[in-house]
């Protein structure tokens, strides 16, 4: 297996910072032990109760290390971001509490009523020239050099999480979750029920998202892109899903929807509402988000507007 690398948004190619890690991660995989890691750019964001969106530059999730959520200081840093230092490392541990709350949430992952099985780690990494003064208060790690992340993350090293586990924290992390889930088969004697075995653990899968179709949802392809796939292989969750992730990363930008299934409408809008709501916990602002019928004509038109 290799380093999974979900690059989310366009700002990649204008980070260097993160570019270098980047490459950094996949060149030493092996000696780091991340051949089964996943590594998220941008992404994801939450929003706290003052609405300030906060987000890692790269998220590392490893079924060894757990999560280490990283911001770079660098001499550009007030060209990406007007936050101080000290600032975006505060930013940074409300984005760790945040994504350590939601995992907390899953029955699954919870080691005890308040500690989860994987731990989340907040590091600044600091490339600048000048250097984090060190008697500035800072809750995060900071590490100044890839050597030293090298350190870092081999001190962070443990025991490998299950399948079943990672399969889990990945779907939190990534708003499958969100997806309602059936009512949880009670299996008494799983032994004299192989079938009903065979059912629960298919609708947990399916309750999951499968991991491809996250991944398409989530990645950045630079340009318009077709989706296709047979009746029922979850296009329209895709399509929910990249409206509900651009509309938090651009607020004020239009968002068109168009489809041509009449009943569709209402699924779309209430997919878009649950994985909006799994990263912000508030509606989105469907003065921006524009679901319209895709055939047109009068009586189409009023009543996708609802009129």
């Amino acid at each position: 297996m290799a380093i999974e690398i979900v690059v989310t948004t366009d700002r990649f190619r204008s980070d260097p910072d993160s570019r270098d890690f980047v490459n950094h991660v996949r060149s030493r995989q092996t000696e780091l032990g991340l051949t089964e890691a996943v590594l998220y750019y941008d992404f994801p964001a939450y929003v706290d109760y003052e609405a300030e969106v906060n987000r890692p530059d790269i998220l590392l999730f490893s079924p060894s290390h757990g999560f280490v959520a990283i911001r770079f200081v660098s001499d550009s840093l007030f060209l990406r971001s007007k936050e101080s230092a000290t600032t975006l490392d505060a930013g940074l541990n409300d984005f760790s509490s945040n994504l350590y709350a939601r995992l907390l949430r899953s029955r699954d992952l919870r080691a005890s009523r308040t500690k989860t099985l994987v731990d989340v780690f907040p590091v600044v990494f600091d490339v600048s020239s000048n250097g984090i003064e060190s008697t500035q208060d800072f809750e995060s790690t900071i590490i100044r050099n890839f050597e030293e992340f090298d350190r870092f993350l081999s001190d962070a090293r443990g025991e490998t999480l299950q399948e079943a586990t990672v399969s889990e924290i990945r779907s939190v992390v990534e708003g499958a979750k969100a997806l309602s889930r059936p009512q949880k088969r009670v299996i008494e004697n799983p032994d004299a029920q192989p079938l009903a075995v065979a059912m629960a653990k298919l609708e947990a899968e399916i309750a999951n998202f499968d991991q491809k179709q996250r991944h398409i949802a989530l990645v950045d392809v630079g340009g318009p892109a077709r989706i296709r796939g047979l009746a029922g292989s979850g296009k329209t969750v895709i399509l929910a899903m990249k409206v509900a992730h651009l509309h938090l990363n651009n607020p004020s930008a239009t968002i068109l929807i168009t489809f041509f299934t009449k009943s569709l409408r209402a699924t779309i809008k209430n997919l878009i509402t649950k994985f909006y709501r799994h990263y912000s916990e508030t509606d989105p602002d469907w003065k921006v988000i524009h679901i319209r019928h895709g055939w047109g004509g009068r009586t189409a038109s009023r009543q996708a507007l609802g009129r």
